[in-house]
């Protein structure tokens, strides 16, 4: 599991460090710098492992040094370093002007595998197409029918079980957590037309539906769900998740409830990373904390400010704590709902 990640000279980043947790969220305003730090781990992690074409691709698209280095600071090399909790591993990465390519060097002795899903990524669709042996469902979630398919009915561990009612397998717990988050009785089927084609739809009270014809937030939810449900059983420090955005097209109600979604996987070790602007995440969030579903310190925020993340911790009692020891948070963090909740209050 990853503990922090020190940058230097890359992208918005000067030289700073940013701790993590089994749930860490990232958030802030536009263009801040948050999608920089996902690109930093990525760049470091696929390094050290250079097991995912897709990632690589990813990261190639991402530029040269001169794409990739600090702008205002104009250094000659940049580094992304990342320590694990556990055995207190370190992964090295080095970029130098020259040659003016990323390359890096020293990588963990235990390769920690990103995970990731981008904010781009693609609704499920009525027809799919794939090989049976997809080992991923794609960063774009563009093989998420096969990759479904073949792995409906793995079993999973008992602490990921939440309805305890039903099968254990894939299927059966990912089908609870779509009607769960969607408030919906609403199940999802893949099924394999040919070798390489399977044609995926939903049912509600018995009643198939194409998935075009159901809300685009369910179809973006599915990939979530699956891939989260599906990190390894054993050995937590091999992998981490990374996603971009995951409450795209979900209604405040759904929002929240994935953040319950998250924390029942998080809490059981294993480590997720999310970038959002959900306001109704994050205070769901403090809600499992106060509720015990999760412990507060497996649950970290860093917020962007204009220069630097600043670190906010929940106190078990759900409160916000940050890192002067307020029980506050930074200006620009949910103000906007509040600065108008107060205007409204204030003329009653």
């Amino acid at each position: 599991m990853i503990k922090n990640v020190h940058i230097r000279g890359f992208k918005c980043f000067d030289d700073e460090v940013i701790d993590f947790s089994n749930l860490t969220v990232i958030t802030g305003p536009n263009s801040s710098g948050k999608s920089s730090l996902l690109q930093a781990l990525l760049i470091n992690l696929n390094h050290s492992n250079m097991n995912d074409a897709e990632i690589q691709r990813y990261v190639d698209d991402l530029g040269t040094f001169i794409d990739l280095k600090n702008k205002k600071t104009n250094p000659d090399k940049f580094s992304i370093d990342i320590k694990l909790d556990t055995d207190r591993l370190i992964s090295y990465f080095r970029c130098l002007e020259s040659p003016s390519v990323i390359n890096g060097y020293g990588a963990l002795s235990k390769p920690l595998t990103p995970w990731y899903l981008s904010a781009n990524r693609r609704m499920l669709s009525e027809t799919g197409f794939g090989a049976p042996s997809e080992l991923s469902c794609g960063i774009f979630g563009e093989n998420i029918s096969s990759y479904y398919h073949s792995r409906k009915d793995d079993k999973l561990e008992d602490n990921l079980i939440i309805n305890k009612t039903s099968a254990n397998t894939l299927e059966s717990q990912v089908n609870y957590w779509l009607s769960y988050i969607c408030s919906s009785e609403i199940s999802v089927f893949v099924d394999q037309i040919t070798t390489t084609v399977y044609r995926s739809y939903y049912k509600i009270d018995n009643q198939e539906y194409k998935p075009q014809n159901l809300g685009a937030g369910v179809s973006y939810l599915i990939s979530v769900i699956v891939r989260a449900l599906l990190m390894p059983k054993s050995n937590f420090d091999t992998c981490c998740f990374i996603i971009e955005n995951p409450e795209i097209h979900l209604h405040p109600k759904s929002q929240a409830r994935l953040a319950e979604f998250f924390a029942f996987v998080a809490r059981t070790g294993r480590q997720i990373i999310i970038e959002t602007h959900s306001e109704h995440l994050i205070s769901k969030l403090r809600y499992c904390i106060y509720n015990k579903q999760i412990e507060a310190s497996q649950v970290v925020i860093q917020y962007r400010q204009p220069d630097k993340f600043e670190k906010i911790e929940i106190l078990p009692n759900g409160k916000l704590l940050n890192e002067t020891g307020e029980h506050s948070f930074p200006r620009g963090f949910f103000d906007a709902t509040l600065d108008n909740i107060f205007e409204i209050n204030s003329n009653v």
